[in-house]
């Protein structure tokens, strides 16, 4: 019932590269991969840090609640920074991160 599938050459390496390297001359896109860039390593060493705090003796939660619920409150903590972000706005979150140096340990 489909059409028949078009040919379609696999592209070359070379065009792929020259294609990936023109959108590096969008400022916008270069400023919103910095900042993809910057909260993905932000939200990794959050759960890094606060997984080895937890894990900690003087609270050792991975004994009693086990790993589920640490992720659980990841990602908690993640739809609590959506709501901050859609209250005070992208770039005053962003500022105020990097301002207080949050989650510096």
């Amino acid at each position: 019932m489909l059409p028949r599938e078009a040919e379609v050459r696999p592209p070359v390496a070379c065009r792929t590269l020259q294609q990936m390297l023109r959108h590096l001359r969008q400022k916008q896109l270069v400023a919103t991969f910095a900042v993809g860039f910057g909260t993905l390593f932000n939200f990794v060493a959050t759960f890094t840090y606060v997984s080895f705090l937890l894990a900690a003796p003087p609270t050792a939660f991975q004994r009693r609640l086990g790993r589920s619920s640490l992720l659980c409150r990841g990602c908690g903590g993640g739809a609590w920074t959506g709501r901050l972000i859609a209250r005070f706005g992208r770039r005053s979150f962003m500022l105020c991160l990097i301002a207080t140096g949050w989650p510096a340990p």
